[in-house]
């Protein structure tokens, strides 16, 4: 089972997914934040 992650933070959020054995992971994409809402953005898998 593959697994998707969100590191939210407080300036970025950092999206990460696992291989499909769900022991290796990669950074897909680091989202800037500009204000305190985040817009949703569709992430390419």
């Amino acid at each position: 089972m593959k697994y998707l992650s969100l590191d939210y933070g407080s300036k970025t959020v950092g999206v990460a997914v696992s291989d499909a054995t769900g022991s290796v992971v990669r950074e897909l994409e680091i989202i800037r934040r500009e204000k305190e809402r985040l817009s949703v953005v569709p992430v390419p898998v």
